[in-house]
């Protein structure tokens, strides 16, 4: 990793106490940039992420990838006053994620690096839309949405026949235990983390439903937004190259742009050294 002047792990603490972990690869030449990296469901920080942090390294940005309360199926979160939480993509409340991108941002900031660049793949491109929907954040400059699938349509393509009444199933369970379990293709998931991308009044499932053509949220972000998809996806229910046309018309920042990948996948396995460039050479236009 020569262009790597070193990897290490940080961290962090959000607005309520949790503390929390980060994968951080630092460029030879020091550069106050940095990409900080939101991974999809059931992920980690670092799954993924060495190979994505060499690669923006070497094309001198800093690259964050952190730890979140959606990490994982369940853990346990430490707290500063020594308690602890239980955490995890399972049991997860989507609408909560923005205080794990604020406390990665401040964190970065608090070691010199202030010109932030919000990065999510898969369910994590949707947490970052959601943050600066959200919060309309002025310390972010940009928005990088790495294969923002539509999880709504693809769920309930996946569930079928059995789409409805698997819902009014998650709804009984959820309004009788919020932390009641359901078996997913993932692994067990909260019935009501369930619902947050089945129900179409959820915030979730309604960012990137392609099947509006209008994305209400995506149209309120000012930011630039950089979105890539691979030619590979498969998780996508129509061709690539109509996904980024809906998000093309949604984005309102005229400097927002669109990248299909060749050859990559939803995960861009073997393919982040083609992501890595397309996200910073569309970034240097505007820099």
């Amino acid at each position: 990793m020569e262009f790597v002047e070193r990897c290490e792990i940080v961290r962090f603490a959000t607005a309520d106490g949790t503390l929390l972990h980060g994968l951080l690869f630092r460029p030879k030449r020091r550069t106050r940039n940095v990409i900080i990296h939101l991974h999809g469901i059931y992920g980690t920080f670092y799954r993924g992420a060495v190979e994505l942090g060499q690669e923006y390294a070497r094309l001198g940005y800093n690259f964050m990838s952190i730890e979140q309360h959606g990490s994982y199926s369940l853990f346990g979160l430490r707290k500063k006053n020594g308690g602890r939480v239980m955490a995890g993509a399972a049991i997860e409340r989507f609408e909560d994620s923005p205080r794990d991108v604020a406390g990665a941002i401040t964190a970065a900031r608090s070691i010199g690096m202030d010109r932030i660049y919000l990065e999510g793949t898969s369910s994590g491109a949707q947490k970052a839309a959601y943050y600066q929907y959200r919060t309309g954040d002025r310390r972010v400059r940009a928005l990088i949405l790495v294969s923002p699938m539509d999880d709504y349509n693809s769920w309930k393509h996946e569930l079928g026949r059995s789409f409805r009444d698997t819902v009014r199933k998650a709804r009984r369970l959820a309004a009788s235990d919020k932390l009641a379990l359901m078996e997913h293709k993932y692994g067990y998931i909260g019935a009501d983390r369930f619902l947050s991308v089945l129900d179409p009044e959820r915030i979730e499932a309604r960012l990137f439903n392609y099947e509006r053509e209008r994305l209400s949220e995506l149209r309120r972000i000012r930011v630039p937004v950089f979105t890539a998809f691979g030619s590979m996806e498969h998780h996508n229910l129509m061709p690539v190259r109509e996904y980024a046309r809906i998000i093309s018309e949604n984005c309102s920042n005229p400097r927002s742009s669109q990248a299909i990948i060749a050859g990559a996948n939803h995960y861009y396995s073997d393919r982040e050294r083609q992501l890595a460039e397309a996200v910073t050479g569309w970034l240097a236009r505007f820099r």
